[in-house]
């Protein structure tokens, strides 16, 4: 990726704080409540389930949270909010935006019946979804049931939410895992059907090298602009506004960096991409070298043959 992309990635984007400030992180778009409601049933079943089966669960859910309603003329009714006919269109929706995916299973009175599953977007969108738009407030303790659900989808990423809470705690890999959602649904990463083009995207281990490296270049970033402004407190306080930190007492991006560095080295599949980070910063130093005595053999000839 272009350097400077991936630099202005960095500085618009601040969920990546989230891990160190505890704030919160800038939010995803918002879908259709019936879109929600489809995609969160999908995602927090362990089965692919057919159109039928998503109604049926929907409709059990809303009877059991909203199990009195009446209508315009104040009689007693029961049903769901949303008609079965807008959880079909939710279903198209969702598959023509790349979050789900219909796979024939067997027909059904003459018709195919499909079954339906996530994308590697549509896992990101639902913890995303279910994180800031909550269909009920326990959701947001969901997102890492969610991880472990889809975790086939990426093993390397998403399955490693029960490795980092069993080292943090519940409240670290949700942040960590809402960074990874964060760039899953990036049009500079993975491919976003809101786009509405193609778009040049990452492969998936290049997606995997790409959210390592730019955690480390992140907090090198944060540290970088913390200990430039470190000894003014005028910069400091801006710095600490800049970032929404409030927790400054605490602060401290160098434990932050060994926090991290010591999460990938112990294991074995992200320090496969630390270590390809790391080479990578080598080979920059080595080309910045490179280039540095090129250039200064360049001058020293412009000066000699000024003298003769």
């Amino acid at each position: 990726m272009d350097f400077l992309k991936k630099r202005d990635l960095m500085e618009r984007n601040s969920y990546l704080f989230e891990m160190f400030t505890e704030q919160h992180p800038q939010k995803t778009y918002e879908i259709a409540d019936s879109q929600r409601f489809v995609l969160r049933q999908i995602a927090l079943t362990e089965k692919k389930q057919s159109k039928y089966q998503i109604e049926q669960a929907i409709d059990e859910w809303l009877l059991e949270h909203f199990p009195k309603r009446t209508d315009r003329k104040g009689r007693k009714i029961e049903g769901t909010r949303i008609s079965h006919g807008a959880v079909y269109s939710a279903i198209l929706q969702l598959e023509k935006d790349g979050a789900i995916v219909g796979k024939e299973k067997r027909k059904y009175f003459g018709r195919p019946m499909y079954e339906y599953s996530l994308t590697y977007f549509g896992v990101c969108l639902a913890i995303l979804q279910l994180s800031y738009y909550p269909v009920e407030p326990k959701d947001r303790d969901r997102i890492g049931k969610i991880a472990e659900i889809w975790k086939y989808v990426d093993p390397v990423l998403l399955g490693k939410w029960k490795y980092l809470q069993q080292k943090f705690g519940k409240n670290m890999s949700n942040s960590y895992l809402l960074y990874v959602a964060h760039l899953g649904t990036s049009n500079l990463v993975l491919p976003n059907p809101q786009s509405g083009e193609a778009e040049e995207y990452l492969e998936l281990e290049e997606f995997r090298e790409f959210a390592v490296s730019m955690l480390i270049d992140y907090i090198s970033y944060m540290r970088d602009q913390y200990n430039g402004s470190k000894d003014s407190q005028e910069e400091l306080e801006a710095f600490f506004r800049h970032y929404g930190v409030k927790n400054n007492v605490d602060f401290d991006p160098d434990k932050a960096l060994d926090v991290w560095l010591g999460v990938f080295r112990e294991d074995p599949d992200l320090k496969k991409y630390l270590d390809s980070y790391i080479d990578y910063v080598f080979k920059c130093v080595e080309a910045g070298i490179e280039w540095g005595n090129f250039l200064k053999g360049k001058m020293m000839e412009d000066s000699e043959s000024k003298i003769y």
